[in-house]
């Protein structure tokens, strides 16, 4: 009977997503239909972690750790989770490096925005185009935040999704809380992202926001050919994102258990020299 009244409640929900100019209205519908699915991974994965905990954290249970909100540097604040999400404050408005997991967002943002404040943000970075990483950009941006990403972000998007299909398998061997079949509920679709700001592997792209000086650089090799990394000069701060691996301090794979193309170990190298001479 629960789960009857979460269908029909999420049935709901999903239908004010196809109503038109209600945007704020189905930002919140997307927000909780996010909500509720990730509530419900976290349920699935109550077995298997009881299973595992002689044996430690394993990455799959990430999912049931509890959201929180830290200040690492004043003015910058990380929502923890699947994917880490930061929100950079300035006097002129935020700027959201990396958005999470679609089943995550919708609580990391709540928190976030309790830190920096309710105003949509001026401008979120992708590091890469993976889903714990772009999952709740949609949940963030109302039509006015603009979106930087590197210049193959939308080609290794196109991939992925293509892929989809073959991928979600062997994602699930991996993390159990995934469903058996793909979900397709409206409002829970994070893939189709558009960025305004495309950056290279070259000179970084180079911005002010608020006194508040930001360079995002093109790091190829780690997760992907997309990758970037943001860079506060004056604070030397650096946001990796997956640059060092998915549980730092790991290194990226070369290739993965799940089907992904082989990363390129010369270009990593050659990112993690420029890294290197930022001196974070």
């Amino acid at each position: 009977m629960q789960r009857k009244n979460l269908l029909i409640t999420l049935s709901v929900i999903a239908a004010v997503l196809v109503l038109p100019n209600l945007d704020r209205l189905q930002s919140k519908a997307r927000q909780t239909i996010a909500s509720a699915a990730g509530k419900a991974a976290v349920a699935n994965m109550s077995g298997v972690v009881a299973e595992n905990n002689a044996r430690g954290l394993a990455a799959a249970e990430l999912i049931t750790l509890p959201i929180a909100v830290s200040e690492v540097a004043p003015g910058i604040f990380q929502a923890s989770g699947v994917g880490n999400s930061f929100a950079i404050k300035t006097s002129e408005g935020s700027v959201i490096f990396d958005t999470g997991l679609i089943i995550q967002a919708s609580e990391q943002i709540a928190k976030l925005k309790a830190a920096v404040g309710d105003d949509e943000p001026k401008k979120i970075i992708l590091s890469h185009s993976h889903a714990d990483h772009v999952g709740g950009t949609r949940l963030w941006d109302e039509g006015n935040a603009e979106i930087v990403a590197h210049e193959e972000f939308e080609e290794e998007q196109r991939y992925l999704t293509e892929l989809n299909p073959y991928l979600h398998q062997r994602n699930r061997t991996l993390f159990p809380w995934i469903p058996e079949t793909p979900r397709t509920l409206p409002g829970m679709d994070f893939r189709g992202l558009i960025p305004d700001v495309r950056v290279g592997n070259g000179e970084p792209y180079r911005f002010t926001l608020g006194g508040r000086r930001f360079e995002v650089y093109g790091t190829p090799g780690a997760e992907g050919a997309d990758n970037i990394v943001l860079w506060l000069p004056d604070e030397k701060i650096l946001l990796s994102g997956d640059f060092f691996g998915p549980q730092f301090p790991q290194f990226p794979n070369v290739f993965t258990m799940r089907g992904e193309k082989v990363r390129k170990p010369i270009e990593y190298v050659d990112s993690l020299n420029r890294i290197l001479a930022l001196e974070p």
